[in-house]
């Protein structure tokens, strides 16, 4: 059971200074901390899940904790206040309850709150992260100046590895046969290569090093990127994030060599030309029935989308006359009359739907008459726009916002053309380094290593059996509750080709419902199968395939000569009404 009840900071700090009276509790604090919370080692005890370390080290923990503990039993009043319980019985209660194992586990549990409290506390002060690690500066500490972070440079260099001297004003650091040198005062940083003595790189920066209290002071970020590292601000810690990004993104690729070979053989396309995507759906439904026979139901859709850039024309065609006859078979046949089903089939029939994206204007234009036909014939209350859509008008959306997704799809769509996407860890890490918009990245390099665990418990190279260019892994997991999985996936490193088949099975009671899933292919031309399979009722299945291609036809964006257009009235009810 994870711990991590916060006590009140002030609580906790007028406890510590009460004054060191008798023990009034036989509770036994002479064997380590890490035995009273059942670890084998300090170490396993700093690793735990139950509690989280980021600034002191065990021996600090251990000091803070058995200080508290003491002032804990010399108090027992105050130990109650800190939990808000007014006596033993009261705290017995929620011992029952099962919150703790008993009162000494009660203050154990509110010692060692306290001392996350300061932990806490602590890094909410100027630190510095190296590759997940906070460097520990002993009789120095950083500090802010005109808005840089200024660090000791003997701790942050020595920390990075390097090897620091001093030469009559001249200061160095070696690392990895460089020399990086700058003096006290200058503004100026020099790279120098040591087997040739050329000089690699000059760098001005913007906060000339100082010293004070006999150490030298450095700005931290310009130092860092000269040692070739990233560098990232969390503004909720204040905490300078240094991390070897190309290192972090090789630990992580470690992981996944068959994956990045399958990446690496992705076929690529010419970004600058268009691009012709055509996606064609095909669905059945069928309904079980002993008796009278199954009864089935076809839908069927075709799309073609034009892109290049961020401009984008869709052409789409359906037949979904299935929905009226799913109407009819399901007792609502009352609701329409003969008329109004007749029209329901004819408008279902033939959709057809034009959409073009002209983002360097804001706008979006819509055409689907099936649809404007069935809003007229439901007494749509702006019948005027509706009927004028219904003989073809298109309907102008001006509006960025909606811009927005569709933006972002007609990017990705060119990502998946050149497929830039180098490997699985510059994935990872780029998405950590995006992912928070509060900028709180002291939690990168965690993570990217959590992130990277799990992708690889699902295409981590353990999992892989080799057969020619054929990498093949497979699973099989069971919930004890019914539900069972199975999964085959195969990727081939020569083609870049996929294949993937995926197997749900669910049991309640006597319901039993099965789920799977097909494909076969490559990121730009692939077929997918879905099926839904519900004992003795029903069976979904859903046929999807997909292709690209280059093409010589440009998306074209503008509106044909002498259409009409009908714009778009959008009512935000959050806005206040005009008077």
């Amino acid at each position: 059971m994870k711990k991590m009840k916060r006590f009140a900071s002030a609580a906790l700090a007028a406890l510590l200074l009460a004054g060191s009276a008798p023990s009034a509790l036989a509770l036994d604090s002479t064997p380590p901390m890490y035995k009273q919370f059942g670890c084998d080692s300090a170490e396993a005890f700093m690793q735990s899940n139950d509690w989280e370390w980021y600034m002191l080290d065990y021996d600090e923990v251990s000091d803070i904790y058995r200080t508290a503990l003491q002032e804990l039993k010399a108090d027992p009043k105050r130990a109650l206040e800190c939990g808000n319980f007014d006596s033993w019985e009261h705290l017995d209660l929620a011992i029952e309850y099962g919150i703790w194992d008993s009162r000494d586990d009660y203050l154990r549990d509110v010692a060692c709150s306290f001392v996350h409290e300061k932990d806490d506390d602590m890094r909410k002060q100027l630190t510095v992260q190296l590759n997940g690690k906070n460097i520990r500066f002993t009789d120095t500490k950083p500090e802010k100046v005109n808005g840089r972070i200024m660090v000791p440079f003997r701790a942050i260099a020595e920390a990075f590895g390097a090897e620091v001297s001093y030469d009559s004003g001249a200061i160095t650091a070696k690392k990895d046969g460089q020399t990086l040198s700058f003096a006290l005062g200058s503004k100026q940083l020099t790279i120098v290569d040591d087997k040739t003595g050329k000089t690699l790189k000059t760098t001005e920066i913007d906060t000339a090093p100082y010293k004070k209290s006999s150490r030298t002071y450095v700005p931290v970020r310009f130092f860092a990127e000269a040692f070739g590292l990233n560098v990232l601000w969390d503004d909720y810690y204040h905490t300078a994030v240094l991390y070897d990004r190309a290192a972090l993104i090789a630990e992580v690729n470690s992981k996944f060599t068959v994956l990045n070979q399958w990446l690496k053989a992705q076929p690529k396309q010419d970004t600058a030309t268009a691009l012709k995507s055509v996606a064609t759906v095909n669905a059945l439904y069928t309904v079980f029935d002993t008796v009278d026979g199954n009864k089935d139901y076809n839908a069927n859709a075709n799309v073609t989308i034009l892109s290049q850039g961020q401009n984008l024309q869709l052409t789409a065609t359906a037949d979904l006359r299935m929905l009226a006859d799913l109407l009819l078979d399901t007792d609502t046949d009352n609701l329409l009359s003969a008329t109004a089903l007749t029209m329901l089939k004819a408008s279902l029939k033939d959709i057809r739907v034009d959409f073009l994206c002209d983002p360097s204007s804001g706008s979006l234009y819509l055409r689907c008459p099936s649809l404007a036909k069935l809003l007229v014939a439901s007494g749509y209350d702006n019948e005027e726009n509706v009927t004028a859509m219904a003989n073809g008008a298109w309907l102008h959306i001006h509006s960025f916002e909606l811009l927005e997704p569709i933006v972002g799809t007609t990017n990705q769509l060119d990502e998946l053309r050149d497929f830039s996407l180098t490997s699985a860890g510059d994935a990872i890490v780029t998405s950590m380094e995006q992912e928070d918009e509060n900028r709180n990245f002291e939690f990168l390099w965690e993570s990217v290593q959590a992130h990277a665990n799990y992708l690889a418990a699902i295409f981590g190279d353990e999992l892989f059996t080799r057969s020619g260019t054929r990498y093949t892994a497979k699973s099989e997991t069971d919930d004890g509750y019914g539900t069972t999985q199975n999964t085959t996936f195969t990727l081939d490193i020569a083609n870049g080709s996929f294949s993937a088949a995926f197997e749900k099975r669910e049991e309640y009671w006597k319901s039993v419902t099965l789920t799977t899933f097909e494909f076969s292919g490559n990121l730009q031309d692939c077929r997918i199968k879905l099926s839904q399979h519900k004992k003795n009722d029903s069976i979904v299945t859903v046929d999807l395939t997909l292709s690209s291609s280059p093409s010589d036809s440009a998306p074209n964006v503008k509106l044909p000569d002498g259409s009409k257009v009908v714009e778009w009235v959008y009512n935000d009810p959050y806005e206040e009404p005009e008077e």
